[in-house]
């Protein structure tokens, strides 16, 4: 199953999941851990308490570590501690064909990622109506991904869209050129409050040189 890694009975460590490739090379060294790597507006609601269904599997239980942009981090603050901002990344659109800049979609079929529950669409947004206009009628005529916006490269790839918004190490993790926003976002590490002394020791490892490395690797400006 995509997006969840690691042991049930291990640390619950819940990451927005822009970064499971990061963590893909990072499992094998936290130990004994459960990891899921899934859109952010949801690992929010599961720091709140909320159930989430995957086919049938219902995952009820609640995280240790989370990574969050530090928006949602602050709308749970009275349940997190030691929040701390570690990476910064670019959202851009991911294209295969040649843009002058991100107001240059007329005629194209663009794929965005849902403002609702995602940091990237909300981010998306405010560049497009500051820069280019109305967001709206650009919704209406584009593909607003269901789930997480890593559905964005399959359609790129089967050619149901010509572009889409992505953060920058993704448009560097698949290949695509890219045309930057100029507009970027971060992400914080916090331990939940009722977190123990192992989750202490993942998350003092997911700052460490090790992670930095890692995600440096991958274009993530590390920012701790």
């Amino acid at each position: 199953m995509h997006d969840i890694y690691g042991n049930l009975s291990g640390v619950k460590v819940f990451v927005a999941g822009n970064q499971w490739f990061v963590i893909e090379d990072l499992i094998s060294k936290l130990g004994k851990v459960l990891v899921e790597t899934l859109p952010p507006g949801v690992v929010m609601k599961q720091v709140m308490g909320e159930q989430v269904k995957i086919g049938n599997l219902v995952i009820d239980v609640k995280p240790d570590v989370v990574s969050l942009p530090p928006s949602m981090i602050n709308q749970v603050s009275d349940l997190v501690k030691n929040k701390i901002d570690y990476v910064e990344n670019e959202v851009v659109l991911a294209t295969n064909v040649q843009l002058k800049d991100v107001c240059d979609l007329m005629g194209l079929k663009i794929a965005l990622p849902n403002p609702e529950n995602e940091g990237i669409g909300q981010i998306f947004r405010e560049v497009y109506e500051e820069t280019c206009g109305d967001y709206v009628s650009l919704r209406e005529r584009s593909y607003v991904t269901k789930v997480h916006h890593r559905e964005t490269p399959k359609l790129m790839r089967e050619g149901m869209v010509d572009a889409g918004v992505v953060w920058k190490t993704e448009a560097i993790k698949w290949g695509f050129r890219s045309v930057g926003t100029g507009r970027k976002g971060k992400l914080s590490f916090a331990l939940t409050k009722w977190s123990g002394k192992e989750a202490e020791e993942v998350m003092n490892f997911l700052l460490s040189e090790d992670s930095k490395k890692v995600y440096e690797r991958y274009g993530f400006k590390w920012i701790a």
